[in-house]
């Protein structure tokens, strides 16, 4: 999505690069990265005030930083699964439950997502949960399910 917000920016599409910003946002704050969210809040402060781009891409660069400390940090404190057929067994009910609610436009997805991200981070590319993170917090939850299968796909394919 930082690519994304720079294309936006470089196009002169400030409204769509201030709402990824808020996007990112909303994102970090779902899954209580306030540091993150902080920088997301100035970098979207800084788009909609007018700021100069070179502000704007530092601001960006620190949002970035931000979200790849959190991945890595969130990979250290969540445990290892106890075993492959466990976390597949978890994780496939979690998925479903997660994918019931999504089908539904439930808004209980939000909470199903939070208390699933401990075993989604296992399975599933950090960029791709931010996203769906994002996606649910904005309640698009058919883009939401579209990620969910995607990330799903492609952790089966990776195994």
């Amino acid at each position: 999505d930082m690519a994304r917000l720079r294309e936006r920016q470089v196009a002169g599409d400030q409204d769509e690069a201030r709402r990824i910003a808020h996007s990112l946002k909303g994102a970090s704050g779902a899954l209580g990265a306030v540091m993150v969210q902080g920088r997301a809040a100035e970098l979207e402060a800084a788009i909609r005030d007018g700021a100069a781009l070179v502000e704007i891409e530092h601001l960006s660069s620190l949002v970035a930083t931000g979200y790849q400390e959190l991945v890595a940090a969130l990979r250290m404190v969540l445990p290892e699964p106890e075993s492959e057929a466990v976390a597949a067994s978890v994780s496939g009910e979690t998925l479903a439950h997660l994918e019931r609610l999504l089908q539904e436009d439930d808004l209980g997805a939000g909470d199903a997502l939070r208390a699933a991200l401990p075993g989604l981070a296992h399975s599933f590319p950090a960029e791709a949960l931010a996203r769906l993170a994002r996606q649910v917090e904005n309640y698009d939850f058919q883009a939401a399910l579209d990620t969910l299968h995607t990330a799903k796909s492609r952790a089966g394919e990776a195994t």
